[in-house]
């Protein structure tokens, strides 16, 4: 029978405050504002994958991490070495870029949950201009985007929910409490069409309308490219529901008392006040319906 003696890998306490640092930042939160995404490149990549994915890497700095070096891997094979990047650089989502005759401009993104991997959808870009194609006004760098989904796929195939949900959560940026207006300069546009899905990125521009409201337009800033959807990876009904888990701090408390559901589904709730009292209530008092003096007199003589 084999010991099971040094199996088991006992790590040093931290002594140094940059050590002690960086595994504060690695230690669960029950908000997490940000999520930092990782781009790395492939063993074989062709001009257009890989000027893509400096193009994602842009648009997703300053919380991003880029690898240049050739990484002879395959996620949808093993992700052995995505989840080493990933503890590595504190990151939890990821971009990889590869080109092969099999499966050419292939782009594979996912996310990982506890240092392991979570999803992760390969996606063969058939189409793709890049930033420098396109002039004019672009965004400044760690500004929140918005968001628009067009075609009924994202709302009735699983598929494309989840991959809509991914890029959502890619590049949604920092969690605030509070947006300034001026700071929406970017849209992100992606479209299904034909069991294709079209990213679009425009800038918003303000001009002159003659009134105190602007004219809006968008002017397309890139990258734009299409992508098809080749294999993906779910995760499993467990992890799915340990990973979507809201701590219970930052729950809204909610009072589930005195609310029902009738048979159509509409939620009713029932109001108690308290005893009124209506002779303190501030009402109206209207001249017409004072009391004069003439009216107490003429009452008086008549019951004489």
């Amino acid at each position: 029978m084999s010991s099971l003696k040094g199996s088991f890998i006992k790590r040093k306490p931290a002594k140094s405050q940059a050590a002690k640092k960086h595994l504060r930042k690695k230690e669960s939160r029950e908000v997490e504002l940000i999520k930092q995404g990782m781009f790395i490149r492939g063993q074989n990549t062709s001009h257009a994958i890989l000027q893509l994915l400096k193009d994602l890497y842009v648009l997703k700095k300053p919380d991003a991490v880029q690898y240049n070096r050739k990484n002879d891997i395959h996620p949808m094979e093993s992700a052995e070495s995505i989840e080493f990047y990933g503890d590595k650089s504190n990151s939890s989502l990821f971009a990889f870029a590869s080109h092969s005759k099999k499966r050419p401009n292939n782009l594979v993104m996912g996310r990982l949950f506890d240092n392991t991997i979570f999803d992760m959808y390969e996606l063969g870009v058939e189409y793709y201009q890049p930033i420098e194609a396109f002039d004019g006004e672009k965004s400044n760098m760690g500004n929140k985007p918005c968001f628009i989904f067009n075609g009924q796929e994202f709302e009735t195939k699983d598929e494309f929910k989840r991959i809509g949900n991914m890029f959502l959560d890619f590049f949604r940026g920092r969690v605030v409490e509070y947006i300034n207006l001026a700071g929406l300069d970017h849209v992100i546009v992606l479209t299904a069409v034909d069991d294709r899905i079209m990213f679009r990125h425009y800038s918003i521009v303000f001009k002159r309308s003659g009134t105190k409201i602007p004219k809006v337009e968008l002017q397309e800033m890139g990258p734009s490219f299409d992508f098809t959807i080749r294999r993906s990876k779910t995760p499993s009904p467990d992890v799915e529901k340990e990973a979507l888990k809201v701590h219970r701090s930052v729950k809204p408390k909610v009072d589930n008392n005195n609310i029902e559901k009738n048979e159509l589904g509409e939620t009713l709730a029932t109001i108690h006040k308290g005893r009124q009292n209506f002779n303190e209530i501030a009402i109206r008092h209207v001249k017409a319906l004072r009391k004069r003096k003439s009216d107490d007199n003429d009452n008086q003589d008549d019951q004489e």
